[in-house]
């Protein structure tokens, strides 16, 4: 069995999802070693010890990397409308609504997976959609992106057309999903350092193309050395737009 499954059915996790988080985050050990791979095999009839590492304080481990971000580039999105896009577990969603976003349109491609205390609070809305396609989302002042299985070059514009003149955004860059199968480890992991700067700059140069001024950008935190390297991007969208 899968090692995301087996977390789902053995701790009782909300969601696949944030099964494949706690793995990826590095809280999740076979054996007492960290295992990092979701579909690493769980042999059913005899488990390894598994052992989880869980923080309930933030609806997921996401909101520490925009933590980072708001921090590090001394951000106050206290009063603004936000945008989460790619929400998944709601871990950006939740930050924003502690750090005083006055709401938050949490979007996502896949079936919701937020937990019921978002869903529930009057300040945040999801919205299913992709976010290639955000044609009809009001304009916001504080953006923020979290995104999978595609690359950053192929979004940023539709991003740009859903922040209002002025307003700015967090995007988190993800390497491994900016370069080709040949810069990635059998892991999934870019090989150097030098690999994941390169597809930094290539995502900053598609966002300026986009309209977009790049302010600067601070490594995302990471639980092991062994994870993937990235990278915390803030954008802004002039005032004069």
């Amino acid at each position: 069995m899968r090692l995301d499954k087996f977390l789902l059915l053995k701790f009782g996790l909300r969601s696949r999802t944030y099964a494949e988080n706690l793995i990826l985050s590095g809280r999740v050990t076979v054996a007492g070693k960290t295992e990092l791979r979701p579909a690493f095999d769980i042999d059913e009839d005899h488990p390894a010890e598994v052992e989880v590492i869980r923080d309930e304080d933030y609806a997921s481990l996401g909101a520490y990397k925009l933590e980072r971000a708001l921090d590090g580039f001394s951000l106050s999105v206290e009063g603004l409308d936000a945008a989460d896009i790619g929400c998944s577990n709601g871990g950006f969603t939740d930050l924003l609504l502690r750090r005083g976003a006055r709401s938050v349109l949490a979007v996502d491609v896949g079936e919701c997976a937020l937990p019921e205390r978002l869903l529930g609070d009057h300040r945040v809305t999801f919205l299913r959609a992709n976010a290639r396609d955000l044609g009809g989302v009001a304009p916001v002042g504080f953006l923020t992106a979290d995104l999978s299985f595609i690359s950053l070059t192929l979004v940023l514009p539709s991003l740009r057309s859903v922040i209002a003149p002025g307003g700015k955004a967090v995007v988190l860059v993800k390497p491994q999903f900016e370069l080709g199968k040949s810069a990635l480890d059998k892991r999934g992991v870019v090989k150097t350092e030098k690999l994941a700067l390169s597809a930094l700059h290539t995502v900053k140069d598609a966002a300026m193309r986009a309209g977009f001024l790049v302010l600067g950008s601070l490594p995302s935190p990471r639980r092991s050395e062994k994870m993937n390297r990235e990278y915390l991007l803030l954008l802004a969208v002039p005032e004069n737009a």
